[in-house]
């Protein structure tokens, strides 16, 4: 327990937000944090002192509550030069409305920023995701049509002209090599970086589906138009980090599956599904509980090989990290409903959705659960079989899936245990026990069981100071005679051991306690 910080007044708690901590502050006071780590260009070009290398907060007062709130940081200090002029431009842009070729263009320019320089700042990388999810949004914007009347006619027109096929899939690559080189390990400082740790991964994830969800809805325009026919309407892009495949199915001739499937090959010429593939049957398509949806919809599947050195493993304060251990999967549909916008949720699939991946480290011994976005358990999914190298499970709901393993055996067995009954004797005996050494033992377990029901009681009573100070006093004080009574027990030790080589007669080890209540207490 530490004593009162001196804020007694109305204040914002301790939260981490934008990749940086910010501490307990009084209201109605900015706050300058340093930035996280800074880019090689950062360190470089820093001309203007250390008031770029800041970020600020404001801990606003809310009047009727008496309590602090926070505003929204400022961090574009925190972002390196060029990539902050690109989320400028982008910005400007998305307020006049971006056409495709700015966006393209704006497209083009943050890949190449993703492939010439090294993030070691969790706020670049930040940057750029909400960057890609501007682009994102812009792309997705769908073709608005005005109407008017004149002199009795009805007019219409398109207030913007959607992007062609080939201008959706230029899109599509120039995204997609933009997430694989920021997945590379060249900016894997940066990630490690990032706070709450794995927080920029889920952001990532979303982006992504996101994405999907836009290039299935622009496959879905070009259909209608009668651009492109339904069986050309898919999109598959491969690169090292992450893959990507979206097609558009027609309720009337479903199709299986299967990504990556047995025409894709990796650069060694092997077969890309033995680094694990993910399969929907045709049944299952079919079998979806959307009473209402259209005659076309899509299917996304993603496959992220090397995601898992990104994501942070679970409980940690347990004995067994609970470390994702496998290539990252990911399958979504893409069904419009009839009316509006959005998308109907599929779930309860049957048969489910097949998901085999390969094991990273094969040490780690248990294959521990299969989990869904966002990195939590999810018990629905069921791991069918296991061979100490790859996993197959099955799980009855889209999204992202990945196989986490323990590296320890929650059933092993130590051995022999003893009887409940012998443990009752024995705490019962300890208690009725006049002995000097079931004594100490007695007051040592009072000294540490008032030192916790302290800081239990204590530990957020810091409202006044003098009530503060008193449990601040009782707990260092209980934290003292426990190492007390331990030293009492070494010297009760000492004691029992040296008399036991004497004759009984001469020498005894039975005295008053006293001393040791002095000592410890």
């Amino acid at each position: 327990m530490r004593w009162p910080s001196g804020i007694f007044s109305a204040q914002c708690n301790e939260e981490t937000r934008e990749n940086i901590l910010w501490l307990r502050n009084a209201a109605n006071q900015t706050v300058n944090v340093s930035c996280p780590s800074l880019s090689r260009e950062q360190a470089n070009n820093s001309t203007n002192g250390t008031s770029q290398n800041f970020a600020w907060r404001l801990c606003k007062l809310e009047e009727n509550e008496n309590h602090g709130e926070w505003q929204e940081p400022y961090i574009d200090s925190c972002i390196s030069s060029s990539l902050m002029a690109i989320k400028e431009k982008t910005l400007s842009l998305e307020k006049q409305g971006i056409n495709e070729i700015d966006l393209l263009k704006l497209a083009h320019e943050l890949l190449n920023h993703t492939h010439e320089y090294t993030y070691i700042n969790p706020i670049d990388i930040a940057t750029v995701i909400d960057l890609l999810a501007i682009l994102v949004k812009a792309q997705g914007i769908a073709p608005r049509t005005v109407t008017w009347l004149d002199e009795g006619r009805m007019y219409a027109s398109a207030s913007e002209i959607y992007p062609t096929f080939q201008q959706t899939k230029t899109f599509s690559e120039l995204f997609i090599n933009t997430v694989n080189n920021l997945l590379s390990p060249r900016h894997e400082v940066g990630w490690n970086a990032t706070r709450p740790a794995g927080n920029e991964v889920d952001q990532l994830m979303q982006v992504m589906h996101n994405f999907a969800d836009v290039i299935s809805r622009s496959l879905d325009y070009h259909i209608k138009d009668g651009l492109i026919l339904y069986h050309g309407a898919s999109i598959q892009i491969l690169r090292q980090y992450v893959e990507f495949k979206i097609e558009t199915q027609w309720v009337y001739s479903l199709k299986n599956i299967e990504f990556p499937d047995n025409t894709v090959k990796d650069s060694d010429g092997r077969l890309a599904k033995e680094s694990g593939f993910i399969k929907l049957t045709r049944d299952t398509i079919s079998a979806t509980n959307a009473s209402a949806i259209t005659v076309f919809f899509g299917i996304s599947t993603f496959r992220y090989k090397s995601l898992s050195r990104l994501i942070p493993g679970f409980d940690k304060t347990r004995n067994r990290p609970n470390q994702v251990n496998s290539p990252v999967m990911a399958l979504y549909f893409h069904i419009q409903p009839l009316s509006g916008d959005g998308n109907i949720e599929v779930s309860n699939l049957s048969p489910p959705i097949l998901v085999s991946v390969p094991i990273h480290n094969v040490s780690m011994i248990e294959i521990s659960s299969l989990i869904r976005k966002p990195w939590s358990w999810y018990r629905g999914c069921q791991k069918l079989r296991y061979t100490g190298h790859s996993g197959v499970c099955a799980c009855p709901q889209p999204g992202v899936f990945t196989i986490i393993t323990d590296m320890f055996d929650d059933n092993w067995d130590k051995g022999d245990k003893r009887p409940k009954l012998m443990n009752f004797a024995t705490y019962f005996g300890c208690a009725i026990t006049s002995t000097s050494t079931a004594a100490l033992h007695r007051n040592l377990s009072v000294s540490i069981a008032l030192g916790q029901l302290v800081y239990m009681i204590g530990i957020d009573r810091y409202e006044t100071p003098s009530i503060c100070k008193i449990f601040a006093v009782l707990l260092h004080y209980f934290f003292l005679t426990n190492y007390s009574w331990v030293m009492n027990e070494a010297f009760n030790l000492y004691i029992v051991i040296t008399y036991s080589t004497h004759n009984p007669s001469d020498l005894t080890d039975s005295g008053s306690m006293i001393r040791y209540y002095v000592l410890g207490w």
